[in-house]
């Protein structure tokens, strides 16, 4: 989690102060290097006679917008406290273990006390509190939370976005970077005259089993070409129109493209329109309840990683907080044996919030089950989808 401190107490600094004047190193750089989520990551750390002077990360492939959290983030924790004792980024914990394993290794090289630098630092129990007050309130910060959010600010709303881990993106952060284009004006461009929506009303529903929610499927088919060409202009995102089509086995047309630099680039697009439109982001603030008054959600409460409580008044809250696939307690029949890849923080947060005030659901013991993939750990995946089709297109 990432903590924004705007004052330390006499008490805590002292504290520091303390810590630091025990602490003895042999002066110099040390390096050492461990395992993260994509490969190795190297650090440096450099020693005073007694304290940790600076904390950098080498050359790696840490997933941006996730794993590049705790990169910027930890050593500046790590340096500022002291401390090996500093709490990992929510939803980058293999990142953030390689870090702290590999300026451990620097501490023991300096000869410094790692037992000693890793114990968790005491901290006083501040709650603030915050009333905000928004035309609308969306919780999540997906692709979904995000376009709503540069939509609802173009349209000249007050928006505030929630999200409970410390970066924006959810799961559209680490998928394969593509977007269907199907009544888009750049489809049309690239020569594609002969799709429709019925047709991939047809594609839909051949794939769903017959069990799609017609009513959700008709309103997606016949608006995203338009919201495609709206992102495109208005919203800054950007289609890599020179590789063309993507091959997709559920779509019998070319309907399908990879924004450019894949989900990387759409991420870092759409954080720039958020951005831009002057929305009001809460990272690191997990939604806990909604709010409601004779019958109607008018808002949200939250509480922030650093103990910040926050009531937000809004007459309208837009719930895009994901799927459920990490929670296994909420999966149902042959969706509990089914291995799982995605983000962790799909955990139905937004599910169970709304069905704590009686909302209904549908459909919740079906799924998409993909057939590419390897265990890598009890339950959990690693796609092998892109290897597949590189192989395929090839």
């Amino acid at each position: 989690m990432i903590r924004r401190l705007t004052f330390i107490s006499a008490l805590t600094a002292l504290s520091l102060a303390s810590s630091a004047q025990a602490a003895t190193f042999n002066p110099g750089t040390y390096t050492a290097v461990a395992k993260g989520n994509d490969g190795d990551v190297p650090v440096a750390v450099t020693f005073t006679a007694n304290a940790i002077q600076k904390v950098e990360i080498g050359q790696n492939k840490e997933t941006p917008g996730i794993g590049s959290v705790a990169i910027d983030n930890l050593p500046k924790s790590i340096v500022a406290k002291q401390s090996l004792g500093v709490e990992g980024v929510a939803g980058a914990s293999i990142t953030s273990k390689a870090i702290l394993t590999a300026v451990a290794a620097c501490v023991k090289q300096a000869g410094g006390n790692v037992d000693e630098l890793s114990k968790v630092q005491q901290k006083q129990a501040i709650v603030p509190a915050q009333t905000l007050n928004a035309d609308i309130a969306i919780v999540g910060a997906g692709a979904a939370g995000q376009t709503a959010a540069i939509r609802a600010s173009e349209l000249g709303k007050k928006v505030i976005l929630l999200e409970k881990m410390p970066f924006a993106g959810g799961a559209a952060a680490v998928n394969g970077g593509t977007v269907v284009i199907q009544g888009s004006k750049i489809q049309k461009d690239a020569g594609i005259k002969d799709d429709s929506p019925a047709i991939m009303t047809d594609d839909y529903i051949k794939n769903g089993h017959n069990l799609n929610d017609r009513k959700m499927l008709s309103l997606y088919v016949n608006n995203v070409g338009s919201m495609v060409d709206w992102a495109t202009t208005y919203a800054g995102m950007k289609l890599n129109t020179k590789a063309g089509f993507t091959n997709e086995a559920e779509h019998s047309k070319p309907r399908v493209m990879r924004w450019v630099d894949g989900a990387q680039g759409a991420t870092r697009n759409f954080k720039a329109a958020v951005e831009k439109s002057g929305t009001k982001v809460l990272l690191g603030t997990p939604a806990k309840e909604l709010i409601v008054k004779d019958g109607k959600v008018v808002g949200i409460k939250a509480q922030a990683t650093d103990g910040t409580q926050y009531t937000i008044n809004a007459p309208a809250v837009i719930l895009t907080t994901g799927g459920f696939g990490a929670n296994k307690d909420m999966l149902a029949g042959s969706l509990k044996n089914a291995l799982y890849y995605g983000v962790k923080s799909s955990n139905g947060d937004g599910h169970r919030m709304a069905i704590a005030i009686g909302a209904k659901t549908q459909m919740m013991d079906l799924g998409k089950i993909y057939p590419n993939g390897m265990e890598v750990a009890p339950g959990i995946a690693k796609s092998t989808i892109w290897s597949n089709k590189a192989a395929f297109e090839d």
